[in-house]
C-alpha cells in the first residue's frame, strides 16, 4: 500500500472516519497547505469538506484519538526506516521543540553579564542548546534564543508572543509531577499537547528528513505526511475550541475556535494549583493566573465590597471571596429580605392539598 493509503487506513482503524468518507478527506489533506494549525490554509475548499471537518470533530469523544493517530504516523515512519536507522536519527535530534527569544541589551558587558547568569541558572541539557546573538533581519536587534522546554507552560490567553511561546513550547507542570510520581490520574489537555507537539518535532520531523535523503519516502510523500499531521492537529484545535452541541453541520460558515473555549478556566486554575503544591510562590501564581486569563481588572459589584479583581469571563461579577456560597447567599438574602413573594395558584393548591392529606398536624 502507499503511505496515502496507509494513513487513511490509520483514521478508519480509530473509528476517526468511516469507509465512504476516505476519498473526501484524502481530498481535504490534499487541498491544504503545509501550514501550522494556526493558519487559514487549513481552512476547508469546499462546503462538502466543511461538512465532513464539522462531522469529525462531532464524533470525537476525547482528545486521545489525536494523539494516537500522531504516534501512528510515528510508527509508520518507523517501519519505513531500519531499527538502526530510525534509532540513530531519533538520538541524533537536537532535542528541543522550539526557541523562545528574549531581547538582549545593547550594552556588551551587560550582555555578557546576562549570558553568564543565563548559563548558570539554566541545566547543563538546555544550557548547551542555548543559541546566543540570534539577530532578527526585520528588527536588528540581537536575541538570545533560549529552548522551550526549559520554561514551565502556563496555559493563557494572552496576546503577548513572549506568553504564547512558553505557553506553547514550555513544559507543563502536569509533565513534571507525573515524571517524579508526584501526579496520577487521567492525563491532562496540556499534557496531550505537549505529546503530541514532541511526537511531531522529536520523532516525525527528523525520521521524515532521513525517509527523504535516503530515498524511502518521495517528496509528494513526505509533502502529503506533513499535510495529514497538520489537518490532525488542526482538528484537535477545533475539537478544544468548540462547543459540541453548538455544532451545525448544514451550516456553511466554519469551525471558529474560541480561545476561552480552548484555554478554559479549569485547565489555567489546574496548572496554578500544581504549580503552588510544587513549591511556586503562592502571590507569584496567583499573579501568573491573573495574566493568563488576560481581562481587565474590574470592581466587585458587591456594594459592601471594595476589593477589585480579573475576572475568569465575561460573568464573573464577583471577586473570589464574594463568590464564596457563604457570603453570596448572605448578601443575596439580604437584598431580597424586603419582596415578598406571593404563592403561584398552583403552589397553593399543593399547600392545601398537603394540609388535608395530614390534617393531625395542623
Amino acid at each position: 500500500m502507499s503511505v496515502q493509503k496507509d494513513l487513511i487506513q490509520i483514521l478508519i482503524d480509530h473509528g476517526f472516519i468511516k469507509k465512504e468518507e476516505a476519498d473526501l478527506f484524502h481530498r481535504y489533506v490534499n487541498n491544504s497547505k503545509e501550514e501550522t494549525y494556526h493558519s487559514d490554509d487549513l481552512f476547508p475548499t469546499s462546503d462538502e469538506e466543511n461538512r465532513l471537518e464539522k462531522i469529525i470533530v462531532n464524533r470525537q469523544d476525547n482528545l486521545r484519538v489525536f494523539s494516537d493517530i500522531i504516534r501512528e504516523v510515528d510508527l509508520l515512519l518507523k517501519k519505513i526506516l531500519t531499527p538502526d536507522e530510525y534509532d540513530q536519527v531519533i538520538e541524533e535530534c537536537i532535542k528541543t521543540v522550539g526557541y523562545v527569544p528574549q531581547e538582549l541589551s545593547t550594552s556588551h558587558d551587560r550582555k555578557v553579564e546576562a549570558m553568564k547568569k543565563l548559563v548558570e541558572k539554566l541545566p547543563d541539557d538546555v544550557a548547551c542548546r542555548i543559541i546566543f546573538d540570534y539577530e532578527d533581519i526585520n528588527t536588528n536587534k540581537k536575541y538570545v534564543c533560549i529552548p522551550g522546554d526549559a520554561f514551565l507552560a502556563i496555559p493563557t490567553r494572552s496576546e503577548d508572543r513572549f506568553s504564547k511561546d512558553i505557553s506553547l513550547y514550555g513544559t507543563p507542570i502536569e509533565v513534571h509531577r507525573r515524571k517524579y510520581g508526584k501526579l496520577k490520574g487521567k492525563i491532562s489537555i496540556p499534557e496531550y499537547r505537549d505529546t503530541i507537539l514532541k511526537i511531531k518535532m522529536f520523532r516525525i520531523a527528523p525520521a521524515m528528513d532521513l525517509s527523504l535523503s535516503l530515498g524511502k519516502l518521495t517528496r509528494g510523500e513526505c509533502d502529503y505526511i506533513k499535510k495529514f499531521v497538520y489537518k490532525i492537529s488542526g482538528l484537535m484545535h477545533n475539537y478544544l475550541g468548540v462547543k459540541k452541541g453548538c455544532i451545525d453541520i448544514n451550516n456553511k460558515e466554519f469551525l471558529k475556535p474560541s480561545i476561552t473555549n480552548i484555554v478554559s478556566n479549569n485547565v489555567i486554575d489546574n496548572s496554578i494549583k500544581l504549580s503552588i503544591e510544587a513549591g511556586m510562590d503562592p502571590v507569584t501564581a496567583n499573579k501568573l493566573r491573573d495574566d493568563a486569563y488576560n481581562h481587565k481588572k474590574v470592581k466587585c459589584i458587591n456594594t459592601q465590597c471594595e476589593n477589585t479583581f480579573f475576572p475568569i469571563n465575561n460573568k464573573n461579577k464577583r471577586c473570589r471571596n464574594c463568590s464564596k456560597p457563604s457570603v453570596y447567599l448572605k448578601e443575596w438574602r439580604a437584598r431580597h429580605a424586603d419582596q415578598i413573594f406571593p404563592p403561584s395558584e398552583k403552589d397553593r393548591e399543593k399547600v392545601i392539598y398537603i394540609m388535608w392529606l395530614d390534617p393531625k398536624q395542623h
